[in-house]
């Protein structure tokens, strides 16, 4: 039904509050003047506690959907926004969303597109839910699209932590809860690390890498600009989320590791490979400097491989370098994402990392 109970909401004729069962749902109809890859804001409020997720369909495939999370917004009155990216033909189209909790979804005001160069989301695959831990100990990871285990019909797309548990024996087990369009922020508002902190035991190791989301300021669900402050940072700020994952993670006996972001075709400047995102990857030294921690900056290690193999060559890391007609050299290619794993595990023996170097193969 139609409510205007609670405010903040934005339509004249108020916000959406679904009933509270499965399978409730609402139709969106949009119309779009190119087929592609559309980022989709939607703004909701979730008062309760429970994440409110929901299925969304697209133009009535009922055979392939993608799971949203809306985990709570503090109120009723408390409204935010989330976005996902979903695939779109030109003209009308469909959107369903149903809700996947006996709650129901949120109360939601609007949905708003905008066309992007990003792949749009994965599909919903409910056995990639849950990862067996097999080994003595895990090695968790939480990251961003270039770390992300994409299933065989993305390829060749491919993020490092796919090929990380090959560097390590198995009495270690890599569990991957990287996923694309998350930043430190939305990883942190999704309760996405919460998942991993709950099944965390002592002698575990996370970790953690963003920083590519973090910086656009044009998507709100994602934005966490840092504050260069450890010590008391700002809410909201990237200092401020990490320093929650830290700190979760330390709570059960487990060990932290920050890893810098990875690095892009663009960060080329006068004929060789620049650091990128230098404030985030300063931010990741202070953290690992205040709170005794491991860091890899694979940022730098990047910067110094490409160097050394040359433009070429770190362009066959990259999707365009693997598929005709690509530019884009931010997502990895199944090479140069093994490439990158091989790197974090070099560093790993490096630095001797304690009680995780001992696993490397």
């Amino acid at each position: 039904m139609t409510e205007t109970t609670n405010s903040g909401y934005t339509k004249a004729e108020g916000y959406v509050n679904l009933d509270n069962s499965t399978d409730s749902n609402i139709t969106f109809t949009v119309d779009v003047p190119a087929a592609g890859n559309y980022m989709t804001h939607i703004r909701f409020a979730n008062g309760s506690t429970s994440d409110r997720k929901m299925k969304l369909f697209v133009n009535g495939n009922v055979d392939r959907c993608w799971m949203q999370s809306f985990p709570g917004s503090g109120d009723w009155t408390d409204w935010k926004e989330f976005g996902i990216v979903l695939p779109l033909s030109a003209g009308r189209n469909t959107i369903l969303m149903q809700s996947a909790m006996s709650e129901g979804g949120p109360n939601l005001d609007y949905i708003e597109l905008f066309i992007t160069d990003e792949p749009f989301a994965d599909y919903y695959d409910p056995s990639q839910e849950q990862q067996t831990v097999s080994g003595s100990h895990a090695l968790y990871i939480a990251g961003d699209f270039t770390v992300q285990s994409y299933r065989a019909d993305k390829a060749p797309q491919q993020g490092w932590g796919y090929y990380l548990q090959d560097y390590f024996n198995s009495d270690l087990t890599v569990v991957n809860h990287s996923i694309a369009g998350r930043s430190s922020k939305k990883f942190y508002d999704e309760g996405r690390f919460d998942a991993i902190a709950n099944n965390l035991k002592e002698g575990d190791f996370v970790m953690i890498q963003f920083a590519i989301n973090d910086a656009g300021a044009a998507n709100a669900d994602r934005y966490a600009p840092t504050c260069g402050n450890v010590n008391n940072p700002s809410s909201g700020s990237y200092e401020w989320y990490m320093t929650q994952f830290i700190n979760a993670t330390k709570a059960k006996g487990a060990t932290p590791i920050l890893v810098t972001t990875t690095l892009g075709m663009k960060a080329y400047s006068g004929g060789k490979f620049v650091n990128s995102y230098t404030n985030y990857n300063q931010a990741c030294f202070d953290l690992a400097k205040k709170y005794s921690i491991p860091c890899i900056d694979l940022n730098t290690l990047m910067v110094n491989n490409y160097n050394s193999v040359g433009y070429d060559t770190a362009k066959s890391y990259h999707l365009m370098g693997a598929v005709a007609g690509s530019t884009d050299g931010t997502h990895f290619c199944e090479k140069g994402a093994n490439i990158v794993a091989g790197l974090v595990a070099g560093e790993v023996r490096k630095q001797n990392i304690s009680g995780l170097a001992p696993y490397l193969k």
